[in-house]
């Protein structure tokens, strides 16, 4: 009988031949994937440092079966159907040690439990000539304060009859044959938004049929391989049941504040970019990018002041959790899962029809022309969102409502003085009511009625929640009905957390309401219900 595993101390070297398929030979195309340079990374004693490599030689992967019956099979040329699964452990075995595990042996070095514990993730290497990552779960560098992916789930593989579990979100590399720039972006988040909102989750071949049936005017094929424009992305979204919601980005508040207040609500976002190889003075260094946003780190310096970008949401001393973000971490099917993309202080200059001008740009784990880390740039331009058709309200109304009543309580308390310290800040984002109700009932320092009214009460599904924070402690919270429409009042419930400031805000509010001043719906029911505590 041919041999079905094999067991493999870890190295980069090991990694690269495992990878390779032996009719394409194509070990030299391995090698200089940037996949590897990424893997090289997270693999090495710096990231999760992995021992072992524990390959399945023959596996039935389901998105690579689904491509190959709907492209492969029809070829001239014979394409394997069968994969290999490389699954990796941070530590040390041998063939043997694992033998005894399957034999069921009681004289173990390591045991069943021991691979659980240690166990890193998997990844599928598809027998094709150059796109052979294909479907991979790694788990996530351990949590720091200021990294977070609210997005990962449980994935779970069976290794011969050994049960392992790994948190992520599934990643793999774009198969340039059954699939365009935008397919596997749209794959990985339909991972995480499946999940969510419990929808089929297509294999990429039935990502991009679905995307094809608006013929792009990039390609005009029934089947594109080079590229999804904006109508086909947003088409292959609908397929699944969900609506795209979509946000121009280029404005450094809108992209930050949209990834984080969606990202919050476990809502993976699409990011179409412009890639700019700094390296090439023409031009002709741009490229257009998909990739899948699925996390972000946020600075603990605290958000920005000022009028930046003379943007509306810069000014006074309003300040928003989102602008923290120093980083966001992305599904990459050129580089690899969660990807880090950090924010330049600085704007990017780019010369356009022989104008330059200046974008908001992140850096990129991209080689240029010469192979060099560094010189890759990209700079947002369109965030797509991926919504459950009944989260109806956007970010904007939320914001443009928490705007108003700061401007309010800046102008009230500069009157007659202000009782909450300061520096203070808004946090807003997506949340469901399950979530909420979880986020107060974990909460220590709230009055036992007021946690009990709270938890009684009758929520809908999906909440806006902005929350004000002054010196880490949280004063109060405004929910917002996501599921209702504009023109309705979709203020919900003021929470005061600090009692102490629960007089000095009704004053606020009542001062505001007999001032005369004509506020929006939003704000009206937020100042009537202040009044009325």
């Amino acid at each position: 009988m041919a041999k079905k595993y094999q067991v493999d101390q870890y190295s980069t070297e090991k990694l690269q031949e495992l990878l390779t398929t032996e009719k394409f030979n194509n070990l030299s195309i391995i090698k200089g994937k940037q996949h590897l340079h990424y893997f090289r990374s997270y693999f090495g004693p710096e990231g999760v440092d992995a021992k072992t490599i524990v390959t399945e030689i023959e596996y039935v992967d389901h998105d690579y079966l689904l491509d190959y019956a709907g492209y492969y099979v029809r070829c001239f040329d014979e394409y394997a159907r069968k994969c290999k699964r490389l699954h990796f452990f941070s530590i040390p075995f041998n063939e043997e040690d694992f033998q005894k595990i399957l034999f069921g042996n009681t004289n173990l070095r390591i045991s069943e439990a021991d691979l659980q514990e240690n166990y890193i993730g998997f990844v599928v290497s598809r027998p094709l000539p150059e796109t052979v990552i294909g479907r991979t779960c790694l788990k996530t560098y351990d949590s720091e304060q200021t990294r977070h992916y609210p997005i990962i789930r449980v994935y779970k593989a069976t290794l011969f009859g050994i049960p392992l579990v790994v948190k992520t979100l599934a990643f793999q590399e774009q198969d340039k044959a059954v699939g365009a720039c935008a397919t596997s972006a749209l794959w990985s988040m339909f991972q995480g938004t499946g999940f969510l909102f419990h929808h089929y989750i297509p294999s990429p071949i039935e990502v991009t049929q679905s995307a094809s049936t608006i013929l792009s005017e990039l390609e005009p094929r029934s089947f594109p391989s080079k590229g999804l424009d904006v109508a086909q992305i947003a088409q292959a979204i609908r397929s699944v049941g969900l609506e795209p919601f979509r946000v121009d980005a280029w404005s450094e508040f809108v992209f930050k504040s949209t990834v984080y207040g969606y990202l919050r609500g476990r809502i993976p976002l699409l990011l179409a970019c412009a890639i700019v190889d700094r390296s090439i003075p023409t031009q002709s260094n741009i490229e257009w990018h998909a990739v899948a946003v699925t996390g972000y780190s946020t600075s603990l310096k605290g958000p920005k002041l000022g009028t930046v970008e003379n943007d509306k949401y810069y000014h006074g001393s309003f300040r928003l959790t989102a602008t923290r973000i120093d980083k966001v971490y992305a599904h990459d099917d050129q580089i690899g899962p969660f990807a880090r993309m950090t924010w330049l202080d600085e704007k990017l200059k780019i010369d356009v029809d022989g104008t330059e001008s200046e974008f908001n740009a992140l850096d990129t784990s991209y080689k240029d022309v010469k192979g060099e880390i560094g010189n890759v740039k990209a700079v947002p331009w369109i965030l797509f969102v991926p919504l459950y058709h009944k989260i109806r309200i956007p970010l904007e109304v939320v914001l443009d409502t928490i705007i108003e009543f700061n401007d309010i309580y800046d102008l009230v308390s500069s009157i007659f003085g202000d009782e909450l310290p300061s520096p203070r800040e808004w946090d807003v984002y997506l949340t469901s009511v399950n979530d909420f109700k979880k986020d107060i009932f974990d909460l220590e320092n709230i009055e036992e009625k007021l946690k009990e009214e709270i938890l009684t009460l009758s929520f809908p599904k999906y909440l806006w929640r902005a929350s004000l924070v002054s010196e880490e402690n949280l004063v109060l919270d405004f929910l917002f009905d996501a599921t209702d429409i504009e023109q309705s009042s979709i203020f919900c419930y003021a929470i005061i957390h600090d009692p102490t400031h629960k007089a000095f805000l009704a004053g606020v509010a009542t001062s505001a309401i007999t001032s005369g001043y004509k506020f929006t719906t939003q704000v009206k029911g937020i100042l009537d219900s202040l009044s009325s505590n």
